[in-house]
């Protein structure tokens, strides 16, 4: 699935920068991160805070001149609560997961720092229980939010970044304790805030 959503941006570029060599393509800067932090889950009027964060991404910069300023990045995260552990939450545990292919705008996109905006669109998948039920719901989505990189070496960078996600059109199945399910349309709505560190190459 990688290597197909990698062919993909390739063609694309290929065909927006007919000048421009496949090898030339892919020798622009690759970025690989992973992160960690703090955030919560809310499925209608329940919700999980303080929930922790941990994810991923593997991040593209394929445009030269005044379009450097954009990126592409494939990103996954997980948000995981259980009970006991944190405090805040309506679920007695959470297992969510993100997944999306984002685009990232950068500012100042020569300096040692850059801040970002990003916007993307994806699934997210989540488990959750609570007393006497649990729950499943899964569904397109969408991501937004805003960060900033600094070089911390020349291939090292550092990154925070805060982040939205909602699906658009979420249900989910409630399975109790009796075997019975019930499908309950409401909104999976996603919040992250993450410092992590990876690579530049």
């Amino acid at each position: 699935m990688h290597l197909r959503s990698c062919s993909l941006v390739a063609v694309f570029f290929l065909l927006c920068h007919p000048g421009v060599s496949l090898a030339q393509a892919v020798s622009r800067p690759l970025e690989l991160t992973v992160d960690v932090g703090t955030g919560g889950l809310i499925n209608g009027v329940r919700r999980a805070q303080s929930a922790r964060s941990i994810g991923g991404t593997i991040g593209w910069r394929p445009f030269r001149g005044p379009a450097r300023r954009i990126g592409l990045e494939l990103k996954a995260a997980q948000l995981k609560h259980d009970e006991g552990e944190i405090g805040g939450a309506d679920f007695n545990h959470l297992n969510a997961r993100l997944v999306s292919g984002n685009a990232l705008l950068h500012f100042r996109p020569d300096a040692a720092a850059q801040p970002y905006l990003i916007a993307g669109i994806g699934v997210i998948n989540a488990d959750a229980s609570t007393t006497g039920a649990a729950e499943h719901g899964s569904d397109a989505a969408w991501v937004g939010g805003a960060g900033f990189k600094a070089r911390a070496a020349k291939h090292v960078v550092i990154r925070g970044e805060i982040l939205f996600g909602g699906a658009f059109k979420a249900t989910y199945d409630a399975t109790r304790a009796d075997g019975s399910v019930n499908r309950f349309i409401g909104p999976w709505g996603w919040q992250a805030l993450t410092i992590g560190a990876g690579l530049r190459f």
